[in-house]
């Protein structure tokens, strides 16, 4: 389990009964971090809630892209990441190297993200209404 530590500026990892693996201190970070997400490389995608940044493991933050209001990640079986933004109103695809590849939805209040791949589906919430888009167009 891969926790960012609202307002430690931290990334925790614990195994399943519940033993802390990892502290790291993220240095460079606003704090209020929203998500951690490890990477195969030794590194974290982070959100500390204004920027997706690339954490590694000696704690260095590199901003990736500038958000408003970042929430939740989900991540693809063939490793792309799908960021939705509550104030841009949209969800925003990244390549498995973390580039940019463009906006899923816009014009959507998009808080939280889940996936059923299996079924072709995105779900996006915001606080008061989920919405289903269809993976497969």
């Amino acid at each position: 389990l891969t926790i960012g530590c609202y307002n430690t500026a931290e990334i925790l990892q614990y195994t399943g009964n519940g033993t802390l693996l990892l502290r790291l201190p993220v240095q460079s970070a606003t704090g209020y971090a929203m998500f951690a997400v490890p990477l195969s490389n030794q590194q974290f995608l982070y959100s500390d809630r204004s920027y997706l940044n690339l954490v590694s493991s000696s704690g260095q933050c590199t901003q990736l892209r500038t958000l408003r209001a970042c929430y939740d990640i989900a991540v693809t079986s063939l490793g792309y990441y799908l960021v939705p933004d509550q104030m841009l109103n949209n969800v925003a695809l990244f390549s498995p190297g973390l580039n940019y590849v463009h906006d899923l939805v816009s014009g959507k209040p998009a808080i939280f993200i889940a996936l059923d791949e299996k079924a072709g589906r995105m779900f996006i919430a915001d606080w008061t209404t989920i919405t289903v888009f269809s993976l497969n167009n």
